[in-house]
């Protein structure tokens, strides 16, 4: 009876030695994909928006076919914007629900979190974007930025 508890632990304490190897190995990629990387470079974000040409880094991103980074950069454009008209204050760690208190009861509150919730799914979900889905959403941005703008 002791000889079996014994030859059992040592057993399943193989198994589990086994399966943290695995999990640490590059076959677990097999299962579980890496994470896309992104071009984006958090150095380029600084409390000062306006030393940021989005237009310039939106069609880069474009000319890469990198949606996602297109999206991120309409999102910090619109964020740039509200800082400059003084409806926000822009600070690098505020979140975007911070920024949406900040907006609300603003005419455009509620496109405001609809984009924010598009960005977020595109950004922070990695939801793959084709062309099509990119205008769709680049729309969505540009009306936004005429609504503020008025």
């Amino acid at each position: 009876m002791a000889r079996q508890i014994i030859i059992w632990t040592i057993v399943i304490a193989a198994i589990s030695i086994l399966i943290w190897l695995l999990s640490k190995s590059e076959l677990v990629s097999l299962i579980r994909p890496k994470p896309k990387t992104t071009s984006f470079n958090f150095n380029d974000i600084t409390e000062d928006l306006s030393a940021i040409n989005f237009e310039h880094k939106i069609a880069e991103a474009l000319k890469g076919n990198d949606y996602r980074l297109a999206i991120r950069w309409h999102y910090l454009k619109i964020l740039f914007i509200l800082d400059k008209k003084q409806m926000i204050r822009f600070l690098p760690f505020k979140t975007n629900i911070d920024y949406g208190n900040e907006l609300r009861g603003k005419h455009f509150f509620s496109e405001f979190v609809k984009l924010s919730r598009t960005y977020e799914y595109v950004w922070y979900g990695q939801f793959l974007l084709n062309d099509v889905n990119y205008k769709n959403n680049a729309l969505e941005f540009e009306t936004i930025e005429k609504q503020i703008n008025v």
